[in-house]
Parts: C-alpha cells; sequence; structure tokens
C-alpha cells in the first residue's frame, strides 16, 4: 500500500505543466474524473487551456446515459465554463443532431473574452448556424475549423492576422467575404474548403498559403502571389458551364503556382481549364518542381479529356508519382491515345504509377503501354480493376497483355491488386485525397 500512495505522491507531485500536459491528451470527461484522484487533483481539470467537446465526447455521455439529450449536453459545457478558471486557448465543440443550440453564441461571447487560439464548432443537420459577431473579436486565433455555419462578418471586420490554419466545410458565404477574408488573412499556412456556397470567381492571395484544398463549385479560380504554395487540390462537384468571358485571362498553372509539387484534380477540373484554354493549350513554363499527379474521375472515353491529362504528364519534367482513378466505362475506345508521343516527354523521374477502377477497355490498357515504354526509371506499376472485372480469368487476360508490352525499365515491377480495400477506401473519402 505504501509503494501504491508513494507512486500516487510522484505523479502528484510532478510539475504543474507536465500534469497539465498530461491532461490535455485525455478526453475531457476522463480529464475531469481525476478529480476523485486526490484532493490535489480536485481541481486541477478546472485550469485545463483545452476543452474539447468533439464526438468523442458526446458518444461518451450517451454510453454512460443511455441518451444524450440537449439539456444534458448544455449542462456539462456550461458547467466547464463556468467552474473554468484561467486562459482558455483552445475550444471544439461537436453539435450533435439537434434541432437547435442557441446557447452556442452564449458561448462564444463568453470565450471572446480569452485569448483563443484555436476554436473548432461543426452542426450535423438543419440549416447554417448564423455566427454572432463576438467570433470576428479572436484577434489571436490561429486555427479555425467552422462546419454548417453562416459567416457574416461586420462591415469593420479586418481578418484574423494570426491566422494559419483554416478549415471550411458546408459554409454560407456571401459574395466577396470570402476572397476578403483570405487575402486579409496574412499568416494563413493550410486552407481546407469543402462543399459550401457555390463561387462564381475563387480568388485565393495568400503569400504563406502551403496547402489548399477544395471540393466544391466554382465557375473560375485564380491564384494570386501564392509563391510558396505546394499542395493543390481541386475536386469541382459538377460540371460547370462557362460564362462567355469568364476566362478571358487564362490560368497558367506554372506561372500561378511556382513552387507546386502535389497536384490533385478532378476531371470537371480539367474541363474548365480547357476552357480557359490553360491546359490543352500552352502551358507556360514547365510544372518544374511538381513530383505527384493525381488526377480522379478520368473519363477515358474522352478523348479531350485524356489529351488534357496527357498535356499535363508532359509539362511535368520531374514527375515522380502519377494515379489516375478511372470513371467506369462501356465504350471501348483505343484511338484516343494513339498516336501519341511520349519520347520528348520527361517521364525519366517517374518511379510509381497507380491506375484505379481499369476495366480493360483499349484506351486503359493505351495508356500502360505509354508509360511502360517511356519511364526508364519505373519502380513499380499497381493496378486495381473496376467491380465489373471480376473474373479472375480476365483479369489473367490483362496481365499477360501487360507482360508483353515493352518496358524502357527493367526493374519496373507490375501489381494487379483486386483486394476490395483500394475500393472502400476510393468510396469512404469520396475519390479524394
Amino acid at each position: 500500500m505504501k509503494r501504491i500512495l508513494g507512486a500516487a505522491d510522484r505523479i502528484s507531485n510532478l510539475p504543474s505543466n507536465i500534469i497539465d500536459d498530461i491532461l490535455v491528451r485525455l478526453p475531457i470527461h476522463d480529464a475531469v474524473r481525476t478529480s476523485i484522484l486526490s484532493r490535489k487533483w480536485r481541481y486541477k481539470w478546472l485550469t485545463l487551456p483545452q476543452l474539447v467537446f468533439e464526438d468523442s465526447f458526446s458518444e461518451q455521455m450517451t454510453k454512460e446515459l443511455g441518451v444524450l439529450s440537449e439539456e444534458k449536453l448544455l449542462a456539462a459545457v456550461y458547467q466547464a465554463l463556468l467552474l473554468h478558471k484561467g486562459p482558455i486557448v483552445k475550444f471544439s465543440l461537436a453539435v450533435p443532431e439537434f434541432e437547435s443550440c442557441s446557447s452556442v453564441d452564449h458561448w462564444i461571447h463568453f470565450l471572446s473574452y480569452h485569448e483563443i487560439q484555436e476554436f473548432s464548432l461543426s452542426f450535423s443537420t438543419g440549416s447554417a448556424h448564423v455566427l454572432p459577431y463576438h467570433i470576428f473579436y479572436f484577434l489571436q486565433l490561429r486555427h479555425l475549423k467552422l462546419r454548417l455555419c453562416q459567416f457574416k462578418p461586420p462591415p469593420a471586420f479586418g481578418g484574423f492576422s494570426r491566422l494559419i490554419s483554416l478549415e471550411f466545410i458546408c459554409m454560407d458565404f456571401e459574395a466577396g467575404q470570402f476572397g476578403t477574408l483570405i487575402s486579409n488573412s496574412p499568416l494563413l499556412e493550410q486552407l481546407r474548403v469543402f462543399d459550401g456556397s457555390t463561387f462564381n470567381h475563387l480568388e485565393i492571395s495568400a503569400p504563406n498559403l502551403k496547402i489548399f484544398l477544395f471540393r466544391g463549385v466554382f465557375e473560375s479560380i485564380s491564384f494570386k502571389n501564392t509563391p510558396v504554395l505546394a499542395v493543390v487540390s481541386i475536386a469541382l462537384n459538377r460540371a460547370v458551364n462557362q460564362r462567355p468571358g469568364r476566362c478571358s485571362k487564362p490560368m497558367k498553372l506554372a506561372d500561378s503556382l511556382p513552387a507546386l509539387e502535389k497536384l490533385y484534380v478532378g476531371y470537371n477540373f480539367l474541363k474548365l481549364l480547357r476552357a480557359g484554354d490553360s491546359v490543352a493549350g500552352p502551358l507556360g513554363r514547365p510544372l518544374e518542381h511538381l513530383k505527384v499527379l493525381r488526377v480522379w474521375k478520368m473519363h477515358m472515353e474522352d478523348r479531350q479529356g485524356m489529351l488534357d491529362a496527357l498535356h499535363l504528364i508532359k509539362n511535368s519534367p520531374n514527375l515522380q508519382k502519377l494515379i489516375i482513378v478511372i470513371e467506369p466505362s462501356r465504350v471501348a475506345v483505343v484511338e484516343n491515345l494513339v498516336g501519341q508521343d511520349f519520347s520528348a516527354c520527361c517521364l525519366k523521374r517517374l518511379e510509381e504509377v497507380e491506375l484505379h477502377f481499369i476495366s480493360g477497355i483499349g484506351s486503359e490498357v493505351e495508356l500502360i503501354k505509354l508509360v511502360l515504354a517511356n519511364a526508364p526509371g519505373l519502380k513499380k506499376m499497381k493496378i486495381i480493376p473496376s467491380e465489373n472485372l471480376l473474373s479472375h480469368a480476365r483479369g489473367l487476360e490483362i496481365l499477360k497483355k501487360l507482360i508483353q508490352f515493352p518496358r524502357a525499365s527493367p526493374k519496373a515491377e507490375i501489381k494487379y491488386s483486386d483486394s476490395k480495400s483500394s475500393r472502400m477506401r476510393y468510396k469512404e473519402n469520396n475519390g479524394y485525397l
């Protein structure tokens, strides 16, 4: 017993910053439970600088109470805020499927008196929650994540000058507000925008931006003053009919994104670039730093779409990894790629290729043939069949074809994977990243 008490005392007598570090790493419901350990621990959780009420918190309360009502959630958060002592630098809340939660505005008002550096608010259902004006006074904010909210800053709002990362999911904007927010956040390094308002024109101006991920709808996009932007992912949820004059100044990828290393684009975005003559036409300077290219929902029966993708590949002299996710097609087109010359194309650094959901149509086989013949440094080609290609005999038939193709790289390994795990991962992520 003495040994046990001694061990407990050694933990209790640790420096306060180490104890705080231990508590911060615990889910908040477990941190609160430490109050019963001893008198010394009774009030330690009250000084936690981070209060996190996310899905794990709701799940634990549901497990303990049987049913999580709005009243019980409100009581838990109110208790944590009212009893708290000291600064709060992080607050995160995921609101379960309640019809409304008006108390959120009171909590944001309360938090505006603290120097909040990280704030996350996520609603799961219902109409977009109108954010109270108090949130625009989080002047120390460095990380912001919002889901299913209306973003309507007051006229005098000058942006978040210290913001480093921003994630918006299912957000509602008014015209011009988004671009103003980004341009007034000069330290922004990571920007994620998923499934929100439709943009007529999306302008990204952020001198320190390194990562930009977008899924949604816009008619046009431009990157201005993005000298260090290295990772770009753009998934247009639907094809956009270009309005006359919208692309009078086509975007040249290399000129707009001089530091680009990883590019993830969908078929609809390639079509949009084509409307602006940015891909199919002259590309300007090569994408010198591009190392990873992923194209998803590729329509192999679309000759122009294939040429757009090939132009991107050809204009990436230092490409190391190529991933193409194919949209199912029953059209056995061969001529789309026949006659394409990669001999002058710099595939010398290409080491890894992944082709997802191939069905064995002619244009797919021709693409594989082209890559094998023109990539002297290729180490691995991974092929994942479509769900329609369930017959092992058909798969072996395709493999026999591939083995016979000439290879520029004697070390190239072809791996045919018929596992369902790749397809499941793709579906869970909606083909995204």
